[in-house]
């Protein structure tokens, strides 16, 4: 199930599984309530869909943050691209119960045109946080010692790329920045992420094992 006895989302995999499984078109563009389009990629999607099937299967889409309805032009995370477009018959379902993207076979595409992710209130956006992080415990608990290991060492290395990138372009300068607190807050959340799955093979590490030969 997607939703917990309260109507709360607590799978987001299984919720955008729907919506593919419920696709009448042939193409398929996954996009949360509030975010929007830009002129521009409005133009670069008409093209895609009237495009024959000779050509990619799905495409990758830039994003751009706003806040207090202005377009940030520099964010440690730039330049952020997402799999939000995608032919429905190439697409094979979600894996896990965090996944944004969809499991897509055949040749990728790219749009350089955007769409906009506006930044909740403070406090929305810590809430939203510790929800994922809490989703993110359950997608730990699923994954075997191997696929466990692996996403562990993904996320830490992902707190060294954010250090890297943002004492680099922190100090590049530019017009419109994403604010230093917000930067700080997506950094916060990056090692809670790693915390939990450093909590969870902690946890089996304490778990005994059974002593009878399988």
């Amino acid at each position: 199930a997607s939703q917990d006895s309260s109507g709360r989302l607590v799978n987001y995999g299984v919720a955008r599984d729907h919506l593919r499984r419920f696709a009448t078109q042939l193409w398929l563009l996954q996009l949360d309530s509030d975010e929007y389009l830009t002129a521009e990629l409005v133009d670069d999607l008409r093209g895609v869909c009237v495009s024959d099937e000779s050509g990619p299967n799905n495409f990758t889409i830039q994003a751009r943050y706003e806040v207090d309805e202005e377009i940030v032009d520099c964010a440690t995370n730039y330049p952020m691209s997402h799999l939000r477009l995608y032919r429905v018959s190439a697409c094979a379902g979600y894996r896990g119960v965090t996944d944004e993207e969809p499991c897509v076979t055949g040749p990728q595409g790219e749009l350089t045109s955007w769409f906009v992710i506006p930044y909740p209130k403070l406090r929305l956006l810590l809430r939203k946080y510790l929800r994922y992080l809490r989703l993110d415990q359950l997608d730990c608990a699923a994954l075997d010692a191997a696929g466990l290991k692996q996403m562990s060492a993904f996320r830490k290395s992902s707190i060294r790329w954010f250090l890297r990138d943002f004492r680099r372009k922190r100090s590049g300068g530019c017009r419109n920045a994403l604010p230093l607190h917000l930067e700080l807050i997506r950094l916060g959340f990056y090692c809670g992420r790693y915390v939990v799955t450093v909590i969870e093979i902690g946890r089996r590490s304490l778990v005994p094992k059974d002593p009878r030969p399988s």
